[in-house]
């Protein structure tokens, strides 16, 4: 069914009829703020964390909520982008010294061999295109052999050394081409299966996908969830059983989960476990900003609790270890 398009005036009648109220924010600022810094469809994905009352209006809801929920969903993203940048560049130095350290790699043939693979033949078409790139390209046309003949049963070639191939991979591909390597070689990768949810939160963040927007566990019946991300969360004291439950169906807050053991079992610089502690904790701090808005809504609450928990157990996690001493 096609929707009507709204002008901004619009959209706040239209916001007021499913009863969000303008009581903090006036419907002036709202117009301003969705004119100038979001837009009606990303901030009304937030109602979906509201319940409605028999008449179809949204309980206990002003838009001042909606607004603020916006910016930390913001933040948010930014803090995954960051840590999942992170965790790309220690995997990566990881590979590199393997490759690079292993006699029976000419730092060609795993290259060759992966994209030859037939499970990844489309990736030899995207590294193919992204020659034409501002920044990849220049070191696909200065390192690797890449030609493009449609007469061919294969007709796109891409040749280059796995130091290279680093460079110019998609998080997901890379993430492809690390596991080829380490299962070639018979390494057992304990981590594998929790890259997919890191992955998928990743790309959300970086598509700029509203993330902490469905927060309801009945919203996900159809969800897994991982076994070792779960079980790791188990061994957290202060979540309970009910409460890991609860959250873990949500995927929002289980792929953080999975980021955060992702980060602690693969990121090992002193600095970076040390930065990343500080951020967390000023994304929570802004989280908790404004905290009297959500203390009623307790699928919010239950979220702002159990990051509070995680993040807890994570800097628990890094300064009890002896490699890295708190300052």
């Amino acid at each position: 069914m096609s929707k009507t398009k709204l002008p901004i005036d619009e959209q706040i009648e239209k916001m007021k009829s499913s009863g969000v109220k303008f009581n903090i924010v006036s419907e002036e600022a709202a117009k301003e703020f969705i004119s100038n810094n979001t837009y009606y469809f990303k901030i009304k994905a937030f109602q979906k964390n509201y319940v409605k009352n028999g008449k179809g209006k949204y309980v206990d809801l002003d838009f001042a909520y909606l607004q603020d929920f916006s910016t930390i969903d913001m933040r948010f993203r930014k803090l995954v982008l960051s840590m999942v940048l992170s965790i790309e560049h220690s995997m990566k130095v990881k590979l590199n010294t393997d490759i690079s350290n292993d006699p029976d790699e000419d730092g060609y043939s795993i290259v060759n061999e992966f994209l030859n693979n037939k499970d990844y033949k489309y990736i030899v078409k995207s590294l193919y295109t992204k020659a034409q790139s501002t920044y990849a390209g220049e070191l696909i046309k200065k390192y690797c052999s890449h030609r493009y003949d449609p007469s061919s049963e294969t007709p796109y070639y891409f040749e280059c050394p796995f130091w290279v191939l680093l460079e110019v991979l998609s998080f997901g591909d890379f993430i492809k081409f690390y596991n080829f390597y380490y299962e070639k070689h018979k390494i057992t990768n304990p981590l594998k299966e929790i890259l997919f949810p890191v992955r998928c939160l990743r790309n959300a963040a970086a598509h700029n996908n509203c993330v902490l927007n469905s927060l309801k566990r009945s919203d996900h019946s159809s969800f897994s969830v991982n076994k070792e991300v779960n079980s790791y969360v188990s061994k957290i004291k202060t979540i309970t059983s009910s409460s890991r439950r609860n959250c873990m169906a949500v995927p929002a807050l289980h792929d953080f989960a999975a980021l955060l053991m992702v980060y602690i079992n693969i990121v090992g610089s002193k600095a970076a476990l040390e930065h990343v502690i500080e951020d967390l904790k000023e994304f929570l701090e802004r989280f908790h900003r404004h905290f009297d808005y959500y203390m009623s809504n307790s699928d919010i609450a239950k979220t702002f609790n159990f990051f509070q928990k995680l993040v807890d157990n994570f800097e628990k996690s890094v300064y009890n270890n002896t490699d890295v001493q708190k300052p």
